[in-house]
């Protein structure tokens, strides 16, 4: 008699009844039915074309392996499953689509970057690497850096890449203290909007929370440099199909700056 600890008590199964069986009984064997007419990963359509045709031949090769993954000269064994392999032509169709993408970036002239800035150097302050890499650019073995570029455009095209990696949606009733002092035409120029709660309900406000970053700052140099804490505000502009910069707040100081400020 199987017996299950509760509570502190023990307590004593009841017999299942015979009826309970045979609905339990009749359950294993509809899932084990379901099981073999699901089998397949997917159901082929002939109107699905090439796509279809690969799953459907990938979905019979398909077998649980023992996997293990190394780190080091440590072996450590994982659960098995389906392993990846190269002869899956879906998977190889991947990495085929990953080279491609890759050589259409490599720059072939790397070489000859590379001795055309060796011959510039020493590049001692920000104006040298600028007119170095403007004279590169000139050449048209690539193109200036974007960290050249000081444009209301490019700021916002930066926050797109790793730099915005906190960047997250204001909703309505959040950041309401700095918000409210941006002037309604910028919001028309900026966002395409407007009013800032035409932005918000257009979910076109982004901010950029940096509000506590300030306690990074090393104490021992900030006399001479500091982290401010700050909170920055982009849109989304459809219309121009950037994300554009629309206002930044000292937060220590309250004060929120826009390009209609002066510089």
């Amino acid at each position: 008699m199987a017996h299950f600890a509760f509570g502190g008590r023990l307590h004593k199964t009841s017999p299942v009844p015979k009826t309970m069986k045979t609905i339990l009984l009749k359950a294993v064997v509809i899932f084990s039915a379901l099981l073999q007419s699901t089998s397949a990963l997917s159901i082929p359509d002939p109107k699905d074309g090439h796509r279809a045709s690969i799953v459907e031949a990938s979905s019979k090769l398909i077998r649980n392996v023992n996997r293990t993954y190394s780190v080091r000269d440590q072996m450590f064994v994982l659960n098995p499953g389906p392993e990846v392999s190269t002869e899956w032509m879906l998977y190889f169709e991947h990495l085929v689509k990953q080279a491609t993408a890759l050589t259409a970036t490599t720059n072939f002239n790397a070489s000859k970057v590379q001795m055309f800035l060796e011959d510039r150097l020493p590049l001692r302050v920000e104006a040298d690497f600028q007119r170095a890499y403007k004279e590169l650019a000139d050449t048209g073995m690539m193109p200036a850096p974007l960290a050249l570029d000081s444009s209301d455009e490019n700021f916002g095209a930066m926050r797109l890449s790793i730099l915005g990696n906190n960047l997250k949606l204001v909703h309505a009733g959040e950041y309401a203290d700095y918000l409210w002092d941006i002037p309604f035409p910028l919001f028309q120029d900026v966002c395409g909007e407007p009013t800032l709660a035409s932005t918000l309900s257009s979910h076109k406000l982004f901010v950029a929370d940096l509000s506590d970053y300030g306690e990074l700052t090393d104490e021992a140099a900030k006399n001479s440099k500091y982290i401010p804490n700050v909170v920055g505000f982009f849109c989304n502009n459809i219309k121009k199909r950037q994300l554009l910069p629309l206002a930044i707040t000292l937060v220590d100081s309250k004060l929120t700056y826009t390009k209609a400020d002066s510089r």
